[in-house]
């Protein structure tokens, strides 16, 4: 993925304010604010996009081990949304645990439901933290993926790839300058904020529609030895 330094879009969004005597610091505070608005239109527009500290396009994934005595678990602070929770069998194979939502079933706790402890079959989230349904029996590897927010920039790498593709590069200038902007009486800030508007449509059309020419289906793995909801740990 091709995508230019922190530096370079320091520099767009001087050029386009004027304000040459920007710091860096200003500049990457609000193009922090504004690479975490980028990440929640492509995400609203296709679920599939995630970002991640060390391959921007890859899906980031968790493992911690879950033992008897543990209730919930921390989710990682830079969690946007649960896309898998696994957790590992004593065969070595994961097994997909089912969100559930303990509001929707206020007459039948899931403590209730689940009184002896096993292997967990059902989570719910709440305040950061993932709740198993039942409580383990053992010691178990409990695997979470999950789309994240996009990776801080900081003062101390300017030359860092932004992980920003070019051709959204601009809605991020875009937005980082209207930040900067805020309560100028500019007359380019009319004009940022209607193009900011254009390339908030562009993204959501350009990659709401990524997904149109793939073939969907279903893969189906066959192997006589465990079912379709199991999977060997790599």
């Amino acid at each position: 993925m091709e995508s230019n330094t922190l530096q370079t879009l320091i520099d767009s969004i001087k050029d386009l304010t004027g304000q040459d005597g920007l710091s860096n610091a200003k500049a990457i505070r609000a193009l922090n604010f504004a690479v975490d608005d980028y990440t929640r239109q492509r995400i609203l527009a296709n679920g599939r996009f995630t970002a991640d500290s060390a391959n921007y396009g890859n899906i980031s994934r968790v493992t911690t081990t879950l033992t008897s005595s543990d209730t919930k678990v921390q989710l990682p602070l830079e969690l946007i949304s649960i896309r898998q929770v696994e957790v590992m069998d004593n065969n070595g194979y994961y097994q997909i645990v089912q969100p559930t939502d303990i509001q929707d079933e206020p007459n039948t706790p899931l403590e209730t439901q689940f009184t002896t402890a096993g292997m967990p079959q059902r989570y719910d989230i709440e305040s950061n933290h993932l709740y198993p349904f039942p409580t383990t029996d053992q010691n178990r590897t409990l695997r979470i993926t999950y789309q994240r927010a996009h990776p801080r920039f900081s003062t101390a790498n300017l030359t860092q790839d932004t992980g920003v593709l070019m051709i959204d590069e601009e809605y991020v200038v875009l937005y980082a300058s209207r930040y900067i902007m805020y309560g100028s009486n500019d007359p380019i800030v009319s004009n940022i904020k209607a193009d900011l508007m254009e390339k908030k449509r562009e993204i959501s059309k350009t990659f709401g529609n990524l997904d149109q020419d793939r073939t969907r289906r279903v893969r189906n793995v066959v192997n006589s030895t465990f079912s379709s909801n199991q999977f060997k740990i790599r």
